[in-house]
């Protein structure tokens, strides 16, 4: 099956994207010697491609190109060869990166997202390259912002995408943000360089293709895409605010026992205003976990409203059991949900994003790691509330706990354990900045 591709149209009455905006955007956003663009054959990420090649030339920087081949339809990885041949013939350095296993049947484009962001940033860290440079540009904050607000979302989703994003530790930088889509096709049509067109974007199956069909109709009655960016703008600007206030109500309200579990001062985050009660909880649920779960808003107006109800005892959301401590919040993993056990690998490594693990004992194929059960040896083991142990990690051998690194109080230990602080936590780092 060939690989079907589209003329570009030249919108001349569309502003250009100059290589001097562009060169600027990319140095103010810090983007260092080498980086990775996300790619998938479409007119968006082929700007780009011609972009940010036409950068790296300039200023002797390295550039290379992501691929994600989903396989979710037949046509996706003859695209990705297409694409591999047009950047072999400019000597660009491309690697294609497939989606195996099983796939979902509905929420299939989030899910593809999610799975697309998981690929790519990990083969950035494997690259040891820190910056990913994606194609997202105006009509698609436009279109996340009519989605979020039928959806109900508050100021940080209204506020939509910005410039720059950590993820995974990477750093995922979007420098067409502030043109429309004609300008990008404008660029392909000035270099006379035909796109793949991805038939999944005439689906009105996709929440997205119908939100992006209404926009076309509100445009069609007088809407300006440049107003409502600068409205998209201020919110930004409204919510670098909030996310400054949202630090200093972190700092006062948030502490950590000597497990690292998180303790709210409950009379503090009762005085605050809902909107900082909300980012704070958020922060709380995150838990610096990397592969972070998307929390419904609702959700969490609804926990808002049981921590400020007097009869409050305890509640769960995200696998975060939050109990009442009197003057104190106690969150902690629910970790009865959490059955899985890792097979320990090194000796030095992270575990869960919280926990600094050291083995001290020589690793074996059985060694796992895995949350704390009733199961361990009580002797060797000093008491702590069931709670907290069910939420502590735990070494495991051949399905039996031989140590609680916490509680474990032999003299010779099998590992020992440190909770990351708040203030490392990659979240406490992003809004701060």
């Amino acid at each position: 099956m060939a690989v079907k591709l589209v003329e570009p149209k030249n919108y001349r009455k569309t502003p250009d994207i100059l290589d001097s905006d562009f060169e600027n955007i990319l140095f103010n956003l810090g983007v260092k010697k080498e980086f990775c663009i996300a790619a998938s054959g479409g007119p968006d990420s082929l700007c780009l491609i011609l972009l940010a090649n036409k950068f790296a030339l300039k200023n002797n920087y390295k550039m290379s190109v992501l691929t994600v081949d989903h396989q979710l339809r037949k046509e996706s990885s003859e695209e990705s060869i297409w694409l591999n041949k047009i950047l072999k013939r400019i000597k660009i350095k491309h690697y294609i990166l497939k989606w195996n296993g099983k796939k979902p049947k509905s929420n299939v484009m989030e899910t593809a997202r999610l799975k697309r962001y998981e690929l790519m940033t990990n083969k950035c860290l494997k690259l040891n390259i820190k910056h990913l440079l994606t194609a997202h540009h105006l009509d698609d904050q436009i279109e996340n912002f009519f989605m979020r607000l039928v959806r109900g979302s508050g100021l940080k989703g209204l506020s939509s995408m910005s410039k720059s994003v950590k993820m995974n530790g990477i750093k995922v930088i979007r420098p067409l943000l502030e043109y429309q889509k004609k300008s990008l096709i404008k660029v392909l049509a000035n270099n006379k360089q035909k796109y793949v067109q991805d038939p999944s974007n005439d689906n009105s199956k996709y929440d997205r293709i119908r939100y992006r069909k209404l926009i076309g109709g509100l445009i069609d009655e007088g809407l300006n895409k440049n107003r409502l960016n600068k409205l998209i703008l201020n919110l930004n600007q409204v919510d670098d605010a909030i996310n400054y206030s949202t630090i200093n109500s972190i700092d006062k309200t948030i502490s950590q026992n000597k497990y690292g579990n998180i303790i709210v001062d409950r009379k503090i985050f009762l005085k605050l205003p809902k909107e900082l009660q909300f980012r704070v909880l958020l922060f709380v649920l995150n838990n610096n976990e990397s592969k972070k779960k998307r929390i419904k808003s609702e959700s969490i107006l609804m926990l808002i409203d049981i921590l400020n109800s007097y009869d409050f005892k305890r509640h769960t959301l995200n696998k975060n059991l939050f109990i009442n401590k009197k003057h104190n919040i106690l969150v902690v993993k629910e970790a009865g949900r959490i059955k899985s056990k890792e097979p320990i690998k090194k000796k030095n490594f992270i575990w869960r994003d919280i926990y600094k693990i050291n083995i001290k004992t020589q690793l074996t194929s059985d060694l796992k790691i895995g949350f704390a059960d009733d199961s361990f040896d009580k002797k060797s083991h000093f008491k702590e509330d069931k709670i907290l142990i069910k939420s502590m990690p735990a070494i495991w051998k051949k399905d039996k706990i031989i140590s609680i690194p916490f509680l474990d109080k032999r003299k010779k230990l099998i590992a020992t354990c440190t909770p990351i602080k708040i203030s490392e936590f990659n979240e406490y780092k992003m809004i701060s900045n």
